[in-house]
């Protein structure tokens, strides 16, 4: 239903393509993987559905290349990830530091 209300809802044609699969529409769970790629080229989650889909119909070369496609994108996902916890811890630092100034104040 979402992917009809807005056909360009990413998340839905994922979604979607995996309840194909599911079902055994494997044809169409690939058509809407590839068209989610075309939308969105840099979907690590995309890329990683299409590897497991070539698993799945016995295409393991085909597999590996959507496999590693995925991988920059997920490993610039966990870089973004650790900068954001290095950058809230210190902000909780320095945080802490300024209260325990005013306390002393």
């Amino acid at each position: 239903r979402a992917f009809e209300l807005r056909p360009d809802f990413t998340e839905s044609l994922l979604n979607l393509s995996a309840a194909e699969d599911e079902s055994g529409q494997t044809d169409s769970a690939f058509a809407h993987t590839r068209l989610l790629l075309r939308l969105r080229p840099g979907y690590a989650a995309a890329w990683y559905a299409l590897g497991n889909l070539y698993v799945r119909v016995d295409r393991p070369d085909s597999a590996v290349v959507a496999y590693r496609e995925s991988i920059p994108f997920t490993v610039l996902a966990v870089r973004v990830c650790q900068f954001l916890i290095r950058w809230a811890s210190s902000r909780m630092t320095r945080s802490r530091r300024q209260a325990v100034i005013a306390a002393k104040s």
